[in-house]
């Protein structure tokens, strides 16, 4: 099966200047796949789950959504640590939609793995500084992976406080929205 050239693209349009077979596009949540597993290394982590949508040990398929990075730890921690890389914040979601789907994405893990309260580190990989954005995917690396994250929701998603390379506008918007109360 061939795929379109937006899926191939990423669904980023993309004139033909920019892409050439010299210099083929490769989308965010590529580019970050391969980071993350350096930093893996660094951190005593691997990347268990890229974008797939994971099913139960019989093959089962609880719902159709996709993790875009869940991490596996050298040591047992009480919770899931996902990565979410949110192409320009995900502007085009509603929060409450965004919600929805970490929700969805939880209900595949505990099928598959069993119950356990999930944290989730959100980052906007299209943000102007990449320096900063590893810095900051670092730290947040490092409270998290360390297994004293302080978990506000015991029974499901604890979202990392910051929303990494998200504008203000789109910061207020998770501030604002009650469904994301819930889970910090």
């Amino acid at each position: 099966r061939q795929l379109s050239s937006n899926r191939l693209t990423g669904g980023i349009k993309i004139c033909k200047s920019c892409q050439t077979e010299n210099t083929p596009f490769e989308p965010p949540e590529n580019q970050w796949y391969k980071k993350l597993k350096k930093i893996g290394e660094e951190f005593g982590f691997i990347v268990e789950f890229y974008d797939v949508i994971i099913k139960t040990e019989d093959g089962r398929t609880i719902n159709m959504k996709r993790i875009d990075y869940k991490l596996k730890t050298t040591k047992e921690l009480a919770y899931y640590i996902i990565i979410e890389c949110d192409e320009r914040s995900h502007y085009e979601y509603s929060v409450c939609s965004e919600m929805q789907r970490l929700q969805e994405v939880h209900d595949q893990l505990i099928a598959r793995f069993g119950f356990k309260p999930m944290v989730v580190i959100r980052f906007n990989p299209n943000y102007k500084d990449n320096g900063y954005l590893e810095r900051e995917m670092k730290e947040a690396l490092k409270i998290v992976l360390t297994g004293n994250f302080k978990c506000t929701d015991y029974r499901g998603i604890n979202l990392y406080p910051k929303l990494i390379g998200y504008g203000e506008k789109r910061k207020q918007q998770y501030e604002d929205e009650p469904n994301s109360k819930r889970i910090k």
